[in-house]
């Protein structure tokens, strides 16, 4: 059930302990030249020794594991997503979670009414999707909620779409080649499935297509393309100049894999992303074009048209690499060894909806209604 990797580390490091923890004769010297204090540094040895034992930060259950339950685990979450974390911790599934000493519910699958919380548990909110989509309200949720996962900055396990490592000195002579054909490339691309969405993004992109050309592929467009996003991508990127990563919603820190997968591809398109987030702290700097930045559709259309050099756009490319972590282990392993101290990261969420949306409309509010249409 559990691989044989976890516990050759887990044996390792308790090896390690037992060997740093064998008894030295110095206490007995010191007994022999005084009978009272050497006894008593004796007794303080033991004890020291035993409390370094009893309680160590790598390896303070010996064979105990944590039952981590998920209530309908999303599929780009593996089950063996603790295999190789530094704690043990077991991944359950199915309605049966009495027993486990985490319980994990996804956001937007959640039922309405909250079944029963058992005595120790904790309880996690696991969501990658804005407020708008939570249908449901949740507030029949306060004080059950203790930990949130979600793409929210200020979540107890911030798990973006994705990041950017520094990779210094990285060539870019493939890019600027690639570049040669701007000016005879065609002006707009956009892959989009889901038309009708709180961030009317589809609006926005028929109202950009009245001053420049825009090619829309997917079920909300005219035009289709066989196979998955990289096989498209192969047959396109060198044929636009721009790409709309625009969100279903316009929502704090909302920023997803439509924007992350041009930059982690290298797909050749400026991207010009609309969310709701502080596009600045998510992209590289002078990598994209923000509708934000612009107050009208047609301001945009204007300096889209009048561009003439991409090759700035595309500097990042010499000191990033983009990495989708949508499924990452670190995340979870961070979950995992919380567990085991739980009781140093208590807390509960008093009212999980305000959290989640905000004051209702009102001051701070997690999404924003659109000004630019």
């Amino acid at each position: 059930m559990y691989s044989s990797s976890f516990f050759s580390k887990r044996d390792s490091a308790c090896e390690h302990l037992s060997r740093s923890s064998t008894f030295s004769s110095k206490p007995i010297l010191v007994y022999r030249i005084n009978r009272n204090s050497g006894l008593l540094l004796l007794l303080l040895w033991c004890f020291l020794i035993s409390v370094f034992v009893l309680y160590d930060p790598v390896c303070p259950r010996q064979n105990i594991f944590r039952r981590i339950h998920y209530m309908n685990r999303p599929h780009f979450i593996s089950p063996d997503v603790f295999k190789n974390c530094a704690y043990a911790c077991v991944m359950t599934e199915g309605w049966d979670y009495s027993s486990a000493d985490i319980v994990i519910w996804q956001g937007i699958d959640n039922p309405l009414y909250p079944p029963r919380k058992y005595i120790n548990q904790t309880w996690v909110f696991h969501s990658m999707e804005p407020p708008p989509l939570h249908v449901n309200t949740l507030k029949l949720w306060d004080g059950l909620i203790n930990w949130t996962i979600s793409y929210r900055r200020d979540s107890d396990f911030y798990s973006p779409y994705g990041i950017f490592r520094r990779v210094p000195n990285k060539s870019m002579l493939s890019t600027y080649t690639d570049l040669l054909n701007w000016q005879t490339r065609s002006d707009v691309l956009w892959f989009v499935s889901n038309c009708y969405v709180p961030s009317v993004r589809s609006e926005y992109a028929a109202e950009l297509g009245k001053y420049m050309h825009v090619d829309v592929y997917g079920k909300c467009g005219t035009k289709n393309c066989s196979g998955n996003w990289n096989s498209c991508s192969k047959n396109l990127q060198n044929r636009y100049k721009y790409y709309l990563s625009f969100e279903n919603s316009l929502c704090r820190d909302y920023i997803t894999e439509k924007s992350i997968k041009i930059y982690e591809t290298l797909f050749n398109a400026i991207p010009i992303p609309r969310t709701g987030a502080n596009v600045s702290l998510f992209l590289p700097p002078d990598s994209y074009l923000s509708t934000v930045d612009r107050s009208t559709v047609e301001s945009l259309a204007v300096y889209l048209t009048k561009l003439k050099s991409p090759h700035p756009f595309f500097r990042w490319r010499k000191s990033y690499i983009a990495e989708d972590t949508i499924a990452s282990e670190s995340i979870f392993c961070e979950l995992c060894r919380r567990s085991h101290t739980v009781n140093k990261y208590r807390r509960v969420y008093r009212s999980l909806d305000t959290w989640l949306r905000g004051n209702e409309g009102g001051v701070p509010s997690m999404c924003h209604k659109v000004k630019d249409l």
